[in-house]
């Protein structure tokens, strides 16, 4: 589970590619994200309510923008753009930073946006804690 150091609540998603900040449940598949090493402390995170992977929308800045979860790979066995997540920790909490967004975009919890959850700049609203915590080292990208 991906939970808001801030906000109390943990990411979510559905079918449809939106994601949404909801009360925590250990047993909503929805709530449940997989880690998928690739490298370099990069990580594409994949719900394992949907098997699609969190993505910052095409557009989206460290000032302003959304998250969706789309098909982690497209027909030809390429990884989608905007999924791969760098992993950066402090002794409370972890950050998510987008790798393929601008410079400086996080995924943050958005109390100022409908859904609750969304990127922007490095802000308190950016730390979160995951359950399980990623381990670089056990954390490997399963095939299959």
């Amino acid at each position: 589970m991906l939970h808001s150091y801030t906000q109390g609540f943990c990411v979510d998603s559905d079918r449809q590619g939106n994601v949404y900040a909801k009360p925590c449940d250990s047993h909503n598949d929805h709530h449940q994200w997989q880690w998928w090493n690739e490298g370099d402390n990069t990580f594409m995170l994949i719900s394992q309510g949907t098997w699609k992977c969190l993505a910052a929308k095409e557009g989206s800045s460290g000032s302003d923008g959304d998250v969706e979860t789309v098909t982690c790979y497209n027909h030809e066995n390429v990884r989608r753009p905007r999924t791969l997540w760098q992993v950066d920790t402090d002794r409370y909490s972890l950050r998510l930073r987008n790798t393929e967004s601008e410079p400086g975009t996080f995924l943050a919890a958005r109390p100022d946006q409908a859904d609750g959850v969304g990127v922007g700049w490095f802000t308190r609203e950016t730390g979160w804690n995951a359950t399980p915590v990623p381990d670089p080292d056990r954390v490997t990208r399963t095939t299959g």
